[in-house]
């Protein structure tokens, strides 16, 4: 059984607020992302959670994992996380305890299993629970929208192959539905998952046009790909600009107008 918790931090960038997880099992409740820190929130997670048996955090990001620490403090569960430095309370002769902590393909409570996959950050992972072939998937895909890729710890190309991967998961796995961090649930996760990959490499064509009409600062390559967009949004949209340029030039890093670029 997989139960949603909502937070109440709803905005341009959370959506509808941040998906916490509640993965059923026979040790526990598992945890996954526990969200801002909300008293609210943490009241109503420890409500429906029951025995908490561990908390897992999908990456580093405020709105996902601020909770962390006060829940653990309330129920002594671990956090477990692939960022090492966010994990706590976890046995050191705990494989998954150890520096580099949770690695692709370990095993967690409630049957979940971890897969790696970096761009929205560089710490990012799903969880997939093979019981209710559900893919939690943090932000690396969104309920609506997709999954801002930002610099400097945002990286295109991790997306890229983090994306390819993840088609080809859900198509040899029978994936059912994605439960993301933000925004409803995905009940189509082969055509969500093809759309974001076709949708970041038409991001990738549009910085490319961009440039080659002589446009080459940061803002000036948002102002042309995100024309009109709402002015809440331009930083991120910068941010995401700056990761496509950085893509490129790592790409090729012989153009002038790479090696030089405004951020």
């Amino acid at each position: 059984m997989i139960e949603r918790v909502r937070a109440d931090n709803p905005g341009p960038m959370t959506l509808t607020g941040t998906n916490t997880w509640l993965v059923a099992g026979p040790t526990g409740t598992v945890v996954a992302d526990p969200g801002p820190d909300l008293p609210e929130h943490l009241e109503r997670i420890l409500a429906a959670a029951g025995t908490i048996g561990a908390i897992v955090l999908t990456h580093r990001h405020h709105d996902h994992s601020d909770l962390a620490g006060p829940l653990a403090t309330r129920t002594a569960a671990p956090v477990l996380a692939a960022d090492a430095q966010l994990c706590r309370g976890a046995s050191p002769s705990d494989p998954r305890a150890r520096r580099g902590a949770l690695a692709a393909g370990a095993q967690l409570p409630g049957g979940l299993r971890v897969l790696t996959t970096p761009g929205h950050t560089d710490d990012s992972i799903c969880l997939w629970h093979p019981a209710s072939r559900s893919l939690l998937t943090g932000d690396t895909v969104l309920g609506q929208g997709s999954s801002v890729i930002a610099y400097p710890e945002g990286e295109v190309a991790a997306s890229l192959a983090s994306l390819t991967a993840l088609v080809g998961f859900a198509e040899q796995h029978d994936v059912q539905q994605l439960l993301p961090g933000h925004g409803e649930v995905v009940t189509e996760p082969v055509v969500r998952l093809r759309h974001d990959l076709a949708h970041r490499h038409e991001r990738i064509d549009q910085v490319k046009a961009a440039v080659a009409t002589g446009h080459r600062t940061v803002a000036e390559v948002t102002a042309v790909v995100h024309a009109g967009l709402d002015e809440r949004l331009v930083g991120a949209a910068r941010a995401s600009i700056a990761a496509h340029l950085a893509h490129l030039e790592a790409l090729d890093d012989t153009d002038p107008w790479l090696a030089g670029r405004a951020r």
